[in-house]
């Protein structure tokens, strides 16, 4: 969770400080999510408005200005509220996303919001701090919306920042955890010019498309580098590839500056090509996060994306090659989307979820404020308590937050539902079925649609057998899902006279073997596995495997399968074969798979925990046929240094 800086409020910090203002930046989230984390369904055992009441309570100021994100806002306003009740003259300034949109609304419903500074506030806020301290008049200040005898003043725009070089690095030295992190987000640039109709970028940032260049880049860069150690970034932009001249001078500015730097970035797969995803990679991109939204042509066109799908399809295929993780990132529950539309998506979803570098995300369609398809619907709106997962908002709402939500739709309509002719609640169970079954048994679901079974209709049968969860976002991330619907594929899948159920019968006994070697699964390298590489061999050392690690005896070639499965090839009866896996849990909750050679098999079989190596020795020494007697032992203690370089085995009580 470290990473998760708030950087537009950091931006801000760095900003004041040149003006001499005193501030301060409680980091509330990271906080809480460190009490609350893993598990945001018990959000509610650790009440995050009493949370951040108490924390603020300790803290000496006269102005609170706090960020509003669409998800959140309810929660922001209830805060805002208590600190007012609680310090009737501290003045409550609220800023960001959802504010700017809602601005007049928020402050004709709440009287406790005194301000609300729209969209880029660097000239603003501190123009506005300085007024309240008695230096300017609040009518000359742009970009502000407050009140004056009982009425809603709304000023004209602000200017959008045009030269982003000459803002300051953000203030990350105010935030104690930045020196835990293993990247740091950094803005290289704002706004979009596309005008897709879901989506509120717009509305902030006003289409005008911007970036740093690449000198203060590298500065800030290298800066953030000696500070903190780090040399990984996210480059912030919505839509950082727009400028295709531009990204080439910045990709050969950071290859000629001398220092070694990795990043991910934003971008549309139109807005990139081979030769550009190379000399990216080339200068240490590592990830691209696309908003591919829909695997339809007819969608496309409809929410002004117009995205050409194969195309689509080969770029985020083709990042790959050049070492690029990608998130492909998908919208659902469209007014006009019908099933075929729903169906194109699934199809382009599986067929990227084969390719390693992959992550795909899809959501429930949130209806956003002042975006285009709001404005279309907004006679239509449904409260249906079926969330979108967009801004986390599907995760938790308090019953004083539905309060709000229930009586001000103008302000939080993105918790509200737009027509949708498929269902609003079976798209939002099928994207929880989707995502949770692609985390626990990825190959599973792509066996599955591979192989004649489309993965939606499977979803409707298990749906019709099994009946509609009632709270999805819980049920589909529990073991009973995942061992209920294997055991549906048993009963209905495999009686089929077809060889490609050799694939999901051996990827079902697969993923149950390795549910019942590492329940509870670890989901990464554990430190005790990452150091065993460092262990010392010694004769009275017992070697066992890593945490994460384990040993699965199978009937089907299930690497064979996989491999057939990635690159698209049919699945013949040759997989049915006696085989041992080594399967172990990598980071980004991935399993790594090894066919383990004959000899070092019958040596990684040996290491139970309780056998010492000297044991281990005698006993393959006694076992191994294939290798001559005087051999027998080094060959056994290289297996064992081999087997602990790789990370598969640790030593316990081992002796120098």
């Amino acid at each position: 969770m470290a990473e998760d800086l708030p950087l537009g409020i950091l931006s801000l910090a760095a900003v004041l400080e040149t003006y001499s203002i005193h501030i301060q930046v409680p980091d509330l989230n990271s906080m809480y999510l460190r009490r609350s984390w893993p598990d945001p369904y018990h959000y509610r055992q650790v009440d995050y408005f009493s949370f951040a009441l108490s924390e603020l309570s300790g803290l000496s100021f006269d102005v609170i200005g706090l960020g509003t994100m669409c998800g959140s806002y309810p929660l922001t306003l209830r805060i805002a509220r208590e600190v007012k009740r609680l310090r009737p003259d501290t003045v409550v300034i609220l800023g960001g996303p959802q504010a700017t949109v809602t601005d007049e609304a928020t402050l004709e419903a709440f009287s406790f919001v005194d301000f609300v500074v729209r969209g880029e506030a660097e000239e603003s806020f501190p123009q506005l701090l300085q007024a309240l301290g008695g230096d300017g008049e609040l009518r000359d200040i742009p970009g502000i919306t407050f009140r004056e005898c009982g009425r809603v003043v709304r000023n004209a725009n602000s200017a959008v920042t045009q030269n982003l070089d000459a803002l300051p690095l953000p203030a990350f030295h105010m935030l104690s955890r930045t020196k835990d992190c293993r990247y740091i987000p950094l803005e290289i640039g704002r706004g979009c010019p596309f005008g897709c109709t879901f989506c509120s970028t717009n509305d902030f940032f006003r289409r005008r498309f911007r970036l740093k260049s690449p000198a203060r880049m590298i500065e800030q860069m290298r800066l953030l580098k000696k500070q903190y150690g780090v040399s990984s970034f996210e480059l912030v932009h919505d839509m950082f590839t727009v400028d295709r001249r531009r990204v080439v001078a910045f990709c050969e500015a950071l290859l000629n500056c001398g220092d070694k730097f990795t990043w991910s970035c934003s971008a549309r797969t139109d807005s990139v090509d081979d030769e550009l995803l190379a000399l990216m990679a080339e200068a240490g991109c590592t990830g691209m996060f696309f908003g591919v939204e829909t695997g339809s042509p007819r969608m496309q066109k409809i929410i002004h994306k117009n995205l050409d799908m194969p195309e689509a399809e080969r770029i985020v295929e083709t990042a790959g090659r050049f070492g690029i993780g990608v998130t492909a990132a998908f919208i659902d529950g469209y007014p006009e989307e019908q099933r075929e539309d729903l169906s194109a998506s699934v199809d382009f979803i599986m067929n990227v979820a084969r390719l390693d570098h992959v992550s795909p995300q899809i959501n429930l369609l949130a209806p956003l404020a002042k975006t285009p398809l709001l404005l279309q619907y907004r006679d239509r709106l449904v409260l249906d308590h079926v969330f979108s997962d967009i801004s986390h908002q599907g995760w938790h709402q308090d019953d004083a937050d539905m309060a709000l939500i229930s009586v001000y739709p103008d302000i939080f309509p993105n918790f509200y539902g737009v027509p949708c002719g498929l269902g609003r609640r079976y798209v939002n169970e099928f994207n929880r079925f989707l995502m949770n079954g692609l985390a626990r048994f990825r190959w599973l679901l792509i066996a599955l649609h591979q192989q004649g079974c489309n993965l939606l209709m499977a979803f409707d049968r298990w749906r019709e057998l099994r009946g509609p969860s009632e709270n999805p976002s819980r049920y589909y991330g529990t073991v009973a899902f995942c061992s209920e619907f294997k055991s549906f594929l048993r009963a209905t899948y495999l009686d089929r006279e077809s060889t490609a159920v050799f694939a999901v019968e051996g990827l079902l006994d697969y993923y149950d073997a390795l549910d019942a070697a590492l329940r509870p699964s670890p989901g990464a390298l554990s430190e005790k596995a990452e150091r065993g590489a460092a262990a010392k061999l010694s004769q009275c050392a017992v070697p066992k495997l890593t945490d994460g690690t384990c040993v699965l005896h199978l009937d089907m070639d299930v690497k064979s399968i996989i491999d057939r499965l990635r690159a698209r090839l049919p699945i013949t009866s040759d997989v049915l074969c006696s085989i041992m896996l080594v399967a172990r849990h990598a980071r980004a909750g991935k399993v790594e798979l090894y066919r383990m050679p004959s000899l070092s098999a019958a040596i990684l079989h040996l290491c139970d925990g309780r056998r010492d190596v000297r044991s281990i020795v005698q006993q393959f020494s006694a076992s191994a046929d294939m290798v001559e007697e005087d051999h027998a032992e080094s060959l056994c203690l290289q297996g064992l240094e081999l087997l602990n370089q790789y990370s598969l085995i640790d030593f316990e009580n081992a002796q120098a």
